[in-house]
């Protein structure tokens, strides 16, 4: 007779299992939503003192949501990069191989962890000025989390091949995943936005793919489904920045800037260094309000 493992029977079941002798499989945990960063929740409450009527309040939410994001985005890379050193150095103390890499996958996604959901919280401040997440903004940073695991456990597997041991390969691979924080915070900052305002795809001064060639040449966009009737004749943008859909993945140097259609004029950055400052300033010159 098979008992079903029902959370209202399972202290029944563990009194059950030592009087036979029998090890059931311990209850799977749920994930917890990882606490809210320093630089973000400092961000979070000067924004929160902000005067929403100011004319100046967007843009100094913004430059302190991006301070923010450096700050999740620097120790994201300095996470990854110490995980993958003490695998190849086999500082894990495990002779097994196998058992090696689980802890260096578990610790990486730890990592990521912590950063997509902090990332997503500094775009919302850039946006909205809260930090909150609400149910269906923590399914979808699961749901990105779930996916980068995926590619993690492929990443493990080819780690183990020659021509990633010298190191140059897997560290480049590496910062594909560091940098799909960049995508999270791009992801709120859109969400976040005003429906009835276009939205444009900047460059910054780099190396940059068709793909980000094109959705540059084509702005402004909406957001998808958005119907105002200042943006009804725009075309969907339904990618951002870093979410991994261009050709450049989520190494993209692109960023989004939101405003009031007053000009066709193409919008570019200066400075890749200013570039999401300096944005707002060249946006305002082309209607920004």
């Amino acid at each position: 007779m098979l008992l079903e493992a029902r959370p209202e029977t399972l202290p029944k079941l563990r009194d059950w299992e030592k009087w036979r002798g029998i090890k059931l499989p311990a209850p799977r945990k749920a994930p917890t939503i990882p606490r809210t960063s320093r630089a973000v929740s400092k961000a979070a409450k000067r924004a929160a003192r902000m005067r929403p009527t100011t004319p100046s309040t967007p843009t100094r939410r913004r430059e302190l949501a991006q301070k923010a994001f450096a700050d999740v985005h620097g120790k994201i890379e300095r996470e990854m990069d110490t995980h993958l050193r003490a695998w190849q150095l086999g500082r894990f103390r495990t002779p097994d191989p196998r058992v090696a890499e689980a802890e260096w996958r578990r610790r990486c996604q730890k990592s990521l962890r912590k950063a997509y959901f902090n990332s997503y919280r500094a775009g919302k401040i850039a946006a909205t000025g809260d930090a909150k997440l609400t149910a269906a903004e923590i399914k979808r940073i699961e749901k990105e989390l779930r996916a980068e695991n995926k590619y993690l456990r492929k990443f493990g597997r080819d780690l183990k091949k020659p021509e990633y041991l010298q190191g140059a390969k897997a560290m480049q691979r590496q910062g594909m995943y560091s940098d799909g924080a960049r995508g999270m915070y791009n992801a709120a900052f859109l969400a976040g936005a005003d429906p009835e305002k276009a939205v444009w795809w900047v460059m910054t001064p780099a190396e940059h793919c068709e793909d980000c060639l094109r959705l540059a040449a084509g702005s402004p966009y909406r957001q998808a489904g958005a119907e105002g009737k200042r943006v009804a004749d725009l075309p969907e943008l339904r990618q951002v920045p870093g979410d991994g859909q261009t050709r450049c993945v989520t190494n993209c140097k692109c960023f989004l800037r939101v405003g009031r259609i007053k000009s066709a004029e193409p919008i570019e950055a200066e400075t890749e260094s200013d570039a999401w400052l300096r944005g707002e300033e060249l946006l305002s010159e082309h209607g920004h309000a």
